[in-house]
Parts: C-alpha cells; sequence; structure tokens
C-alpha cells in the first residue's frame, strides 16, 4: 500500500503531465501551432493555478486538519467554477454547475483522502521504529541519588 501511495500515484500523475505537455508541443510544431492546444494548456494553467492556490492555503496556521480541507477546498472551488466559466464555458446553466460541484467534491475528496492516507501511512511507520527502537534498548539504570545543592 505505501509504495503505491508515495511512488506509483506520484509517478503516474508526472507521466500524465509529461504526456500533456509532450502533446502540447507537438500540437504546437506540427499541427499549426498552440491554437489546436488550448484545452490542454488552459487545464494545465488551471493545475499551476490551484498549486499557488494550495501553496498560500498551506500557509494558513489552522487549528484542525479539517478546517485546512474545508478552507482549501472553498477556495479552490471558487477559482475552478470561475475558470472554468470564464474559459470554457459559454454560459452557467444550474445543470452545469450542479455537475461541476459534484465531480469537484468528489475529486476533492479523494485527493485529501490520499493525502491523508500517506500520512496515515508515514506515522505508523514512525511509531513502529520508535516502538523497534525502544524495545532494543538497554534498560535505563537508575540514577545515584544527588545532594540538594546548597547543602554540605
Amino acid at each position: 500500500m505505501k509504495q503505491i501511495l508515495n511512488t506509483r500515484i506520484p509517478s503516474l500523475c508526472i507521466c500524465f503531465t509529461l504526456v500533456i505537455l509532450l502533446n502540447l508541443l507537438y500540437t504546437g510544431f506540427f499541427h499549426g501551432g498552440l491554437s489546436q492546444a488550448k484545452g490542454p494548456l488552459l487545464l494545465f494553467l488551471l493545475c499551476l493555478l490551484c498549486q499557488l492556490v494550495d501553496e498560500a492555503v498551506s500557509r494558513i496556521n489552522f487549528r484542525k486538519w479539517l478546517h485546512y480541507c474545508i478552507a482549501e477546498s472553498a477556495v479552490l472551488y471558487a477559482v475552478c467554477l470561475v475558470f472554468c466559466a470564464v474559459f470554457f464555458w459559454k454560459g452557467v446553466s444550474l445543470r452545469q454547475a450542479a455537475a461541476f460541484s459534484a465531480f469537484f467534491f468528489l475529486i476533492d475528496s479523494a485527493v485529501f483522502f490520499y493525502f491523508r492516507k500517506r500520512q496515515q501511512l508515514n506515522v505508523q511507520e514512525i511509531n513502529a521504529l520508535l516502538r523497534k527502537r525502544d524495545a532494543s534498548s538497554p534498560a535505563a539504570s537508575p540514577c545515584p541519588p544527588t545532594k540538594p545543592s546548597g547543602t554540605p
């Protein structure tokens, strides 16, 4: 499970991003410029914008992890909704907004679940290492009593 969360999923995301970027370059050079690749380029820019939002929100000191999740989700939702309305939709209907909201919160929940699970696995690994270290350390010998300061 740890290898899937720490290696395979990030590797898949990196490979997907590289394939999209290579496709953009290929389309730009051999098939009439970047006008053909407007959609994927805008999606990549949206991903960069989401990373900037994540960086900004992560600098805020929240009392609870849930508060961070809610704040980041709200800001990302607004940013993505406006971005899609400006660059992809010709008008915003109630049906579009509802479908967008459902997909957004499904994907957002999956991303938070992924990072939460990764964090839990790391905590378990650290705790196991600490238990192993504590079990293998020699029993602490009692310290000799010390004289209180100021007494002869």
